[in-house]
């Protein structure tokens, strides 16, 4: 009897160790007690079994208990009324602006009339993934100016998806303001918002800092990177 309450209590922790650990932003997400801003990034929205996809069918459940639980807000708020933001707002996102954000994504944003934001590989839209494989579509002109019409706002994510914890400060500020210049050429009305590619930055928090700072001096208002973390609110620069 011993022996059998001894595994068992291993094995309650390694699971417990398991969920934990690989699912930690879930846990974090539907905590009650856990107050403050939640910005859910995706990518890929597809009947794909890659890493960074997620069905569509999962993706409407996703939404459905959004607009059950959530106070769901376009970036475009937190410019607007951030002192009116309460602590039960999501801002959903995707980073790299594939063609299946409008295609399978956008139908059901529209369906449950829930806004969202995507980032754009600037260099890259309306060619292909070419920091990768190469082989799957990214956001074309049209496409974006379809998806404007139905609450849907746009940041930069780099102009090729450069790695900024490999470049230098004067080689990220060179390539912000590249994107910036490259939407305005578009015509594309965007929020001065960096989702960072890879989730990456300096390390050092020193050079962190610092690195902020410019980028804030370079007309980024907000830098997004990927935590498991809720935003506190209000806002903070």
């Amino acid at each position: 009897m011993n022996n059998f309450l001894y595994i068992f209590f291993l094995l309650s922790l390694c699971a417990i160790i398991f969920i934990v650990k690989y699912y930690r932003q879930v846990l974090l997400f539907f905590l009650p007690q856990t107050k403050g801003l939640r910005i859910l990034m995706y990518h890929r929205i597809a009947n794909d079994k890659t890493k960074l996809c997620v069905t569509p069918e999962m993706f409407e459940k996703h939404l459905q208990y959004l607009k059950q639980n959530y106070n769901v807000i376009n970036f475009w708020e937190l410019y607007k009324n951030p002192n009116e933001i309460n602590d039960n707002s999501v801002i959903i996102t995707f980073d790299d602006g594939y063609l299946d954000n409008y295609t399978n994504a956008l139908p059901l944003l529209k369906k449950y009339n829930l806004p969202a934001t995507v980032f754009l590989v600037t260099d890259l839209i309306g060619k292909t993934n070419e920091w990768d494989a190469g082989d799957l579509k990214l956001l074309a002109i049209t496409e974006i100016f379809e998806m404007l019409k139905h609450n849907i706002s746009f940041g930069i994510h780099s102009t090729k998806h450069f790695n900024y914890s490999k470049l230098t400060d004067e080689e990220i500020i060179k390539d912000i303001k590249l994107c910036f210049e490259k939407l305005d050429e578009y015509n594309i009305p965007y929020i001065k918002a960096l989702a960072y590619p890879f989730g990456a930055l300096r390390k050092d928090k020193k050079l962190l800092s610092k690195t902020c700072e410019l980028l804030k001096n370079a007309g980024v208002d907000f830098g997004l990177l990927i935590k498991s973390k809720i935003n506190k609110l209000p806002i903070k620069e």
